[in-house]
Formats: C-alpha cells, sequence, structure tokens
C-alpha cells in the first residue's frame, strides 16, 4: 500500500466492482476500457407519485465504451468531443459520455408531456448536467438548455464528480452527490425526499445533504 494508507483508485475500484475486467474498466474510465459491455442501456421514466415524473437520461449513450454487444453505435463521441475543444471547454474526454439526438428528442416528449398532465419534474443522470467543471456530459449546453425550456423541471440529479458540486442554470438546481469511491470508512449516500413545497436530498455519510424550495 502506498504511503499515506491510501489505495489506488485501480484497486479501490477494484474491490468495488469485483474481479470482472470489464466492470473494473467500463467504470473506472481508464484507457483500457473496452468497447461494448454486457449492460443495457436505457433511458426512461421510472415510476412516480401522483403529480411528479421522475426522467433518467442515459449519459453513457455516446461515450467512448458503448453499452450492449452487437449493437449499433448511437452516436460518435469523437464528434461531440472534437465541438467541444473548438469551443475550449473541458469536458471532451473518454470517461465523459452524453446522449444522442434521438435521447434528446425522447426528453423533450417527456417534458412536454409532463407540462401537459401538470406535472413536477426530477431529472437523474450519471455524469452532470451543469456545474462539476470538467465532468459534465458531453451535451452539457444542449440538455440544460432543453430543460430550461420547460417550467416542469424542478432539479437535477447526477453522479460521476466524486467531490460533489452544486449550481443553478436558469433557476434550475442541480445536485453532484459525492462519489462512494473514496469512501473506504465510511459511506456515501442520499435519500430524496418530497413535501408539498420542497425536495429535500439527506445525505448520509460524506454525501452533503440539500434542501429546494419547489419555484
Amino acid at each position: 500500500m502506498p504511503s499515506g494508507g491510501k489505495i489506488p483508485a485501480p484497486q479501490r475500484i477494484e474491490r468495488l466492482c469485483g474481479a470482472s475486467g470489464d466492470r473494473l474498466t467500463a467504470y473506472s474510465g481508464f484507457p483500457e476500457c473496452p468497447g461494448h459491455l454486457p449492460i443495457a442501456c436505457m433511458h426512461k421514466t421510472i415510476p412516480r407519485r401522483e403529480g411528479w415524473r421522475f426522467v433518467m437520461l442515459n449519459t453513457n449513450e455516446v461515450a467512448s465504451c458503448a453499452n450492449v454487444v452487437g449493437t449499433p453505435p448511437a452516436g460518435k463521441p469523437e464528434e461531440l468531443m472534437e465541438q467541444i475543444r473548438k469551443t475550449g471547454r473541458e469536458n471532451g474526454a473518454g470517461y465523459n459520455g452524453g446522449v444522442s439526438k434521438k435521447q434528446l428528442e425522447w426528453l423533450k416528449n417527456e417534458l412536454e408531456t409532463a407540462e401537459h398532465k401538470k406535472e413536477k419534474v426530477i431529472v437523474f443522470s450519471h455524469h452532470p448536467l451543469y456545474a462539476a467543471p470538467g465532468l459534465t456530459a458531453l451535451n452539457d449546453r444542449e440538455i440544460p438548455a432543453v430543460l430550461a425550456a420547460y417550467p416542469c423541471v424542478k432539479a437535477g440529479i447526477s453522479g460521476h464528480h466524486h467531490p460533489g458540486d452544486f449550481g443553478f442554470h436558469e433557476d434550475i438546481p442541480f445536485i453532484t452527490t459525492e462519489g462512494m469511491i473514496e469512501t473506504e470508512k465510511e459511506n456515501a449516500y442520499a435519500i430524496v425526499e418530497i413535501t408539498a413545497d420542497r425536495i429535500v436530498l439527506n445525505g448520509k455519510g460524506r454525501t452533503t445533504s440539500h434542501t429546494l424550495p419547489i419555484r
């Protein structure tokens, strides 16, 4: 073990993810990440309480690591990364991912349906959609622009950036929860509670708690 008692990141990931080489490289974002993973590629709306819609984005849909063996790629991450480089942004890296144009249209349809039904929406994703410099989704301009166009969107909750972060875009609060990989001796997770006038993310272990008034 290195000086200071810290376990190198690859070993910490292996302890959490088990012996599978695919899982190790897929979730670490290391250069040896395989081209395909035996996991499902999904974006969906999960079962919801009355008056709310919970939208799950798949920000690994367009990424250096594809999702399902034998399926055609949903997009070209290198094209998104090139656009990012041309604009001088910092998130054009192989450990970040994005969504396809098809998924972006699906998101718009979900939000239009929510507006029609007078539902409130929380959007969840692995990669942050705002804040967390350098680790946001490859579509970190397009997705927030879509969300800001629909008043039904009340919050975004993401992970990926292990130190955590928080910020507002067009009055929408975006929470990035702290990662678990560095928590050898404590936990890191949160429970979301929704009341009539607020969204409360109750952090456990090293995860920061947030209280968001519903605008």
